[in-house]
């Protein structure tokens, strides 16, 4: 237990090396409660910056500020050195700043890239005002009104491709789908039109084929918590050895780089006019009219963040303007009859000037911009030199940070009123109705655009707010125009996630149909579909028209999961036909037959493929409360008119059993009317595999229910599942209630031992010896430690056994932990064993060595292992976590044990001084005294000659001569 280092100490623990222990916890308390006191911003209430962060990640910081801010007012501290203000009278001086005083802070560098080891700052990230006006001035021509207004041709080719898709996808088959994806697949395609001259191709494909929408979505997501505390940016994504942060957009600069260079060689002849120039050939041209300042890197930065930047926060947009107004018929039947009334049904697509010279057209996009702004965290600067004074007297110190939310802002009732979480167009007109006099309506409106902060303001205002615009308007108008919608869900809403920009998940399920043809004719949808370059494409999974065949469904209470059976009435068929339904975002459902416990039922399970684009089936025979194992046995066919991805919302599985009756350990009875089934759905998330062996996380829900049997026989015939069939359960019931919030507690608790063990206790176990060579609290905390890995070892066993992937006990975290557990033993040995034979002979042994090299080895290996641990069970994003955890150890001991050195350098420095010049000189009571010297002998004249003792012997005295 010790090692060379302390060899020689055996010392008895005692009061004043508990306090020592004690003593960087409680220096860290009393620091942070001093920096409370001391603190100018201590008069707000406030958190810390973890508290930021944690409802950042949750998604819902938005509402969270508002709720404080209904609480403590206008201004509230949500950070150490941070202050929200919802005040608009801060627009003008902070982000109308023309002197450059309030600086960006250092939440926007986490949009940068990492390049060759190098930080390589974009627009939107460049927080020097300077270096962002020579990045922005070669370009911004090009985004001005008149630049957009050129772009024109591109957005109604891909305007044409959107409606196209609509038709021939949803409208001609009567499907429903979901408008809020494929607004931002047409965004998308819109961006790289104007970018390239080319789309990216989701309209035409119908899904995130490339992966790029969620890469970015995971980019925004980590974007936007890493700001809340910047320096981890520099521990993950800006990390110059390991690179842990999010999916970089490879796509997009891959797309970019190819397209420049397809330009340069003129190999993009087939869909690029040089006669309708688009943003690529603006930047060449700009590179050419300043060859010192842009180069093609600089080039390839703007084409990324037009790509990046102009399509989400426009999707955001529309999904907002169409979301409220279907849900208000009254604001949708308007904007029908201000279009028709405007004679835009003749001029199709609809041009942006036309559809902005309808006022009740630009209230729904001003108050779809300020109901849901494209950003809804807050915008934050430096407070400059000298403070700045509030409102209420108070003043922020210079150097502190001030916040302000455009959420926040178009939710102050002072100036909208009443009224502001309602959407309601018809705050952006004048008020007639109530006499409201035009010069009234001017001042409100003056009011409410100076508390309008979508778009960020100043010199540091949103480029590309023009284009997206541009797109809004003729988007919304167009599809008025043409179409009626039907809202499939009308009283579900929609769940926004807040992530720098905010995203809309359901709530725009539709049905689409055509307009009267009195107001779009014909001749207007051909002239649309003749902008289409793409081929048509039929959805890749539609469903077809129910059977004439009897069937059973269930459908979870949380719609998580639906099950249909169909069983022939023929006594010399043995086949069932089932059906297997789930939403996207589900990890995976399961239907168990024949038993209302998981022992011996035979489990039909589906899960996303590969692609995202279909489905896996995986037929599995359960042996008791562990994962069902894989069963080849199965005899079926697949049905492949009724299986696919849906809607892009939905995987359906349908097939045809033929041996579903029975199987190896279990049976059901066709004639029952309560035969039991048992239910279950993984946790959220995406499961994305084409093996039918892939193995999953435990059930995050599961339940139990029971079939009338005689009411799914009939006709053989497809078990069919759609929005008719799946919406409530036929024939089944549930029984009792379900469980939700299932975890795997046993790994949870496996991982919180081993890695409070192996990054908490032993490190702490290597300071105790190291720092106060104190030998017996380090053996204490050692066993406790030994203690906590016996523990985890045992739970990681059990969980090994629960699960197809590793109760084989031959995956590498597996061998590594049973080798880390052997050695520890053998640790725990040699140290007990050196620490006995160095008590009785004080002098160092042979076992010490290799007791301290082992130990190293041990936690090199733990570490390594932790990085193991979590992809094995199927969570690989807590390696982020790991290593957050492994440098903030390596930083603590880092700092202690060099606070350590340097003070054992000092103390040896004075040690080495005292024995170089010696005692320090004290009183001298005989200065004449030398030492060393002979003393000096008396003559005729002394009063006496000296004794042994150096003094004067006054019996031998002698009288001096006579007084001449």
């Amino acid at each position: 237990m010790a090692n060379e280092t302390a060899e020689a100490t055996d010392t008895v623990v005692d009061g004043s090396q508990l306090v020592l222990l004690c003593l960087p916890l409680a220096t860290f308390i009393l620091w942070y409660l001093l920096g409370e006191v001391v603190s100018p911003l201590k008069s707000y209430p406030g958190y810390t910056n973890l508290w930021r962060l944690y409802h950042t990640y949750r998604g819902s910081v938005h509402l969270v500020y508002q709720k404080l801010h209904e609480k403590y007012g206008h201004i509230v501290r949500v950070g150490p050195n941070v202050v929200d203000v919802d005040l608009p009278e801060l627009v003008k001086p902070v982000f109308n700043d023309i002197k450059g005083d309030w600086k960006k802070t250092e939440f926007y560098h986490g949009s940068s890239a990492l390049v060759n080891g190098k930080i390589v700052y974009n627009l939107f990230s460049e927080t020097n005002a300077q270096t962002h006006a020579k990045m922005k001035r070669p370009i911004a021509k090009y985004y001005s009104p008149v630049g957009v207004v050129a772009l024109e041709p591109h957005m109604n080719k891909i305007i044409g491709d959107f409606c196209h898709a609509l038709e021939t996808r949803f409208m001609e088959n009567g499907q429903s789908f979901d408008l809020g994806k494929w607004l931002l697949y047409y965004t998308w395609d819109v961006v790289g039109a104007v970018t390239f001259s080319q789309p990216i191709g989701y309209l035409e494909k119908g899904h995130d084929f490339d992966g790029t929408l969620g890469d970015s979505e995971s980019a925004l997501d980590y974007f936007a918590v890493v700001g809340m505390i910047p320096v981890l940016d520099y521990w993950f994504d800006k990390n110059p050895v390991i690179h842990v942060g999010p999916p970089g957009f490879n796509t997009i600069t891959d797309i970019s780089l190819r397209h420049l260079v397809d330009r340069y060689q003129g190999k993009d002849t087939d869909y690029h006019d040089p006669e309708k120039p688009d943003f690529l050939d603006r930047f060449i041209e700009a590179k050419y009219a300043n060859p010192k300042e842009v180069d093609d890197a600089q080039i390839i930065s703007w084409l990324m963040i037009n790509m990046i930047a102009g399509a989400d926060t426009t999707a955001t947009t529309l999904r907002s303007a169409f979301y409220y107004s279907f849900r208000d018929k009254r604001i949708w039947k308007r904007l029908q009859e201000e279009t028709l009334t405007a004679g835009l049904h003749n001029k199709m697509p609809v041009a942006y000037n036309d559809a902005h010279a309808i006022p009740y057209v630009e209230a729904v996009v001003r108050e779809a911009l300020r109901i849901l702004p494209g950003v809804s965290m807050p915008l934050e600067r430096y407070v400059p030199q000298g403070g700045y004074r509030l409102s209420d007297g108070s003043l922020l110190p210079e150097g502190s940070i001030l916040g302000v939310n455009p959420y926040l802002l178009a939710r102050n009732k002072e100036i909208y009123g009443e009224d502001v979480e309602d959407f309601r167009p018809e705050r952006w007109l004048r008020s007639e109705e109530v006499g409201e006099t035009e010069e009234e309506f001017e001042r409100r409106l003056a009011a409410m655009n100076s508390a309008d902060l979508t778009f960020g303001g100043g010199r540091r205002i949103c480029t590309g707010k023009n284009l997206g615009l541009f797109q809004v308007y003729k988007v919304l108008a167009t599809l008025v125009v043409l179409y009626e919608f039907d809202l499939v869900e009308p009283n579900r809403e929609w769940k926004v996630i807040n992530s720098w920009f905010p995203r809309q998940e359901g709530g725009l399920h539709v049905k689409i149909t055509k307009r009267d043809t009195n107001l779009a004719s014909a001749e207007n949808i051909v002239m649309m579909k003749g902008f289409n370059l793409a081929s048509a494409v039929l959805a890749a999974a539609a469903l077809i028209s129910p059977s004439l065949a009897a069937q059973s469904t269930f459908v979870s209470p949380s719609e998580s999961l639906a099950f249909g059976l169909s069983i022939p009435d023929d006594t010399n068929n043995n086949d069932l036909y089932f059906s297997l339904a789930m939403p996207r975002g589900e990890y995976w459902g399961a239907v168990g037959l024949g038993s209302h416990k998981m022992r011996g039922t035979l489990v039909l399970m589906i899960y996303s493929s590969a692609s995202a684009d279909n489905v896996t089936f995986s037929p599995r025979l359960a042996t008791g409360h562990t994962e069902p194992e894989y069963y080849s046995g199965l005899d079926y066919e697949t049905l492949p008119d009724n299986t696919g991805f849906v809607n892009d919302t939905t995987y359906v599985y349908s097939a045809v059993c033929h041996n579903c009756r029975e199987w190896p350990g279990g049976s059901i009875d066709v004639n029952s009317t309560a035969q039991e089934f048992i239910f279950a759905t993984g946790p959220g998330g995406n499961m994305r595999s084409n093996n039918q062996r892939a193995s999953v996380k435990l059930h995050y829900e599961h339940g139990t229910f029971t079939m009338d049997m005689t009411h799914a026989t009939g006709p053989a015939g497809p078990a069919v599942l759609n929005y008719t069939t799946a919406d409530d359960s036929d024939g089944a019931t549930l029984v009792g209630k379900i469980t939700e919030g299932m975890y795997d507690w046993v790994a949870v608790s496996h991982a919180v031992f081993m890695v409070g063990c192996f990054f908490g206790l032993m490190p702490f176990g290597v300071l105790v010896l190291r720092v106060g060579q104190w030998v017996r609290w380090h053996g204490l905390n050692q066993g406790v430690a030994m203690l906590g890995v016996i523990v985890g070892f045992g739970l990681g066993i059990k969980t090994s056994t629960l699960y197809n992937r590793s109760k084989s006990f031959n995956a590498p975290h597996q061998i590594i932990g049973i080798l880390v557990f052997i050695f520890l033993f053998g640790q725990f040995v040699l140290g007990f064993m050196h620490h006995r034979k160095f008590k009785k002979t004080q002098k160092p042994t042979k076992l010490a060595p290799i007791h301290v090299w082992l130990g190293r080895l041990i936690i090199v290996l733990g570490i390594v292992n932790g990085f193991l641990g979590f992809p094995l069970a199927l969570s690989p994003r807590y390696d982020y976590a790991l290593l957050a955890i492994i440098l903030a150890v390596v930083s603590v001991m880092t700092l202690v044990l060099s606070c350590k050195l340097l003070i054992a350098r000092r103390r040896r420095r004075h040690r080495e001084q005292e024995r170089s010049e010696g005692p320090p000189p004290g009183y001298n009571a005989e200065p004449w005294v030398v030492h060393g010297q002979q003393p000096f002998q008396a003559t005729s004249f002394e009063m006496g000659s000296l004794g042994k003792n150096g003094r004067v012997n006054v019996s031998e005295a002698q009288p001096p001569p006579a007084y001449t």
